[in-house]
């Protein structure tokens, strides 16, 4: 029997790694830094720290205080605090008090945002 084993083990393909999305409900509160560099994260709930993620999506309901680093930002919540994106999306329906550095910014009508923006091709 344990040579039956052994030989399934040796037949199993290994795990792949992969990179998937993570999604914050809104009834959560996290308290302290999130670091997810090469997935996605998706935030209904409430984050007190820093966040580092290939693609952070704030919804309606999610709000972050704290700095926020990445590719691609979508805020349709609210933001207060440091962002450094490759993109950024500030909703209709968005709060941002942010200092930002990012390559590439869009701001749509009706947006809230106050703070500071410096546009910089080496976004790092």
């Amino acid at each position: 029997m344990l040579k039956f084993l052994i030989n399934i083990f040796k037949k199993t393909p290994p795990i792949k790694e992969s990179f998937g999305d993570s999604f914050i409900g809104g009834s959560t509160k996290i308290i302290g830094d999130i670091s997810a560099p090469h997935g996605n994260i998706r935030i209904e709930g409430s984050v007190f720290g820093n966040i580092t993620s290939n693609k952070i999506i704030v919804s309606s309901t999610g709000s972050v205080h704290g700095g926020l680093k990445g590719v691609e930002l979508i805020n349709d919540g609210e933001i207060k605090g440091t962002l450094v994106f490759n993109n950024v999306l500030l909703t209709k329906n968005s709060t941002s008090y942010t200092q930002m550095k990012t390559k590439k910014i869009a701001i749509e009508y009706g947006a809230n945002w106050e703070g500071i923006s410096r546009m910089n091709l080496n976004v790092q």
